[in-house]
């Protein structure tokens, strides 16, 4: 076999071995399935993707979800997205029981399960998401700081159903400080 064939059956072969891209969390993604909540009249979430040592520091983004609970209650489904192990699995359950956090869902991801499909993605991460598409997100190169006014404008407008679900990068929310 030629430097030719050879050069080319090492190609192929790395080709054919690699991972696909990782996907992303950012605005206009397709929202994975297993994080949608059922039974949802708005079809709006909120997503708190974290790891299991969040639960133990990120009082900020534990007051967003209760004050998200108490002003929207049904009309927004809260989502837990879990990356840890399976030991560590009563961690968040009881860290959103204390705090009368009601859940539409709770998943878990292992880390490096997280990782293969995700990527290297900043976490804690606050997402909104409309339908099956996410809307807005903390995460990624256009996130912005989370803070009660964004994310309470990102959501009335998809609640009310008055806006279309286009995608509202965080960058592009600076606005509505």
């Amino acid at each position: 076999m030629g430097t030719r064939a050879l050069a080319a059956v090492a190609l192929f072969s790395l080709a054919a071995c690699s991972a696909p891209a990782p996907r992303t969390l950012t605005a206009g993604d397709a929202l994975p399935a297993e994080w949608k909540p059922a039974d949802v009249d708005s079809g709006v979430a909120l997503l708190w993707v974290f790891r299991t040592r969040d639960c133990l520091s990120c009082e900020e983004v534990d007051e967003h979800l209760r004050r998200v609970q108490r002003e929207f209650g049904a009309s927004v489904a809260i989502v837990a997205v879990h990356v840890g192990n399976a030991r560590d699995a009563t961690v968040p359950r009881s860290f959103f029981a204390s705090r009368r956090v009601a859940l539409a869902r709770q998943v878990r991801h292992t880390p490096r399960e997280f990782r293969r499909t995700f990527g290297d993605v900043t976490l804690p991460a606050v997402l909104v998401a409309s339908g099956s598409r996410i809307v807005w997100s903390s995460a990624g190169p256009a996130s912005s700081a989370l803070t009660p006014h964004r994310l309470d404008g990102v959501l009335r407008r998809h609640v009310g159903g008055s806006e279309s679900v286009a995608p509202e990068h965080a960058a592009g929310n600076k606005s509505q400080r």
